[in-house]
């Protein structure tokens, strides 16, 4: 939509937002909905304004969080390139955990309050046991946690990392706590523009998923996006020698980036660390530990949705 800034005057920003959370399958969703014609959804995904707008950080973590945007200048050139007849959506995971902040950023920029009544809100949740193993392997992909899991996971390293300023997706448990971070969105926004449902029903049937989110839009819902591809895969990584050349920054990887538009390396970087990575099971006793730490968050959770969520916890 056209939102008059203070900075810029007229400009073209998002008209929905896919919030969270992570690893749970919004960089898929983020791919679906841009092939769509009446969609835009920029070529950067995760550029993470609305978390760190004008106040972006420098982190002491392995992985730095690179990337983020925090200013309005640079955030309104990923629409620059948007037609007057799409829709504009900005997919960043790190919404739902940082709601508050969120939020007030939202009301900031969307001054307008009949523009702000028109924002429309995306939530895709996964179970908050698989959801945290998964984003520890995404790190581990890069070495970027040598921690044990189990390690990695209990309060009381997540507490001094945090203290210890490393960023914030180290916090495996906090980014499953949904409850509360889902009922700020529906409170702000009301329930009729939050659209919420599961990771295993995208993973199951991403068609339908997306017809569903098509008309949420109020975009053509007969698009058949492809939804063969999966995206973001976490795991270990099958080679040292692969995961060098795929993964870390290297030569080859500065040379095909001069020669290959991006979307089509986001493509490829996809496909390769599929067949890269190999899935990893959860040890018994640490999925027991997060199943006794995160069951009465599900209960309340599924209340909630008023939602059977008891599978999470089989």
């Amino acid at each position: 939509m056209k939102v008059t800034t203070d900075s810029l005057g007229i400009v073209n920003l998002p008209d929905f937002f896919i919030v969270g959370a992570p690893k749970s399958g919004t960089t898929s969703l983020h791919y679906y909905l841009q092939g769509h014609p009446q969609i835009f959804m920029p070529e950067k995904k995760e550029p993470w304004f609305f978390s760190f707008m004008n106040n972006r950080p420098s982190f002491n973590s392995p992985d730095k969080f690179p990337g983020i945007i925090d200013n309005i200048d640079e955030y309104a050139q990923l629409y620059r390139a948007a037609s007057p007849r799409q829709t504009c959506g900005d997919a960043s995971p790190s919404y739902l955990y940082t709601h508050e902040t969120s939020i007030k950023n939202f009301r900031r920029i969307y001054q307008d309050t009949e523009q702000y009544d028109q924002l429309k809100f995306i939530i895709s949740l996964r179970n908050p046991i698989d959801r945290a193993w998964s984003q520890y392997w995404t790190f581990n992909r890069k070495n970027a946690d040598t921690a044990m899991f189990q390690d990695a996971v209990h309060p009381d390293t997540i507490k001094k990392r945090l203290e210890d300023n490393w960023q914030p997706f180290y916090d495996y448990i906090g980014f499953g706590m949904y409850h509360d971070q889902v009922k700020a969105y529906q409170d702000e926004f009301g329930k009729d523009r939050v659209k919420i449902f599961l990771f295993d029903d995208l993973k199951n049937d991403a068609g339908r998923i997306c017809k569903e989110i098509f008309l949420f839009l109020g975009v053509d819902p007969d698009y058949l996006p492809d939804t063969n591809r999966i995206y973001n895969p976490s795991g270990k990584p099958k080679s040292e020698l692969l995961k060098n050349l795929i993964i870390s920054p290297n030569f080859l990887k500065r040379v095909l980036k001069k020669m290959i538009p991006k979307p089509r390396r986001q493509q490829l970087k996809h496909m390769a660390a599929r067949k890269l990575m190999t899935k990893v099971e959860m040890p018994v006793a640490a999925r027991t530990i997060l199943k006794r730490q995160f069951e009465p968050e599900i209960h309340r959770l599924s209340r909630l949705l008023d939602l059977d969520l008891g599978h999470w916890l089989a």
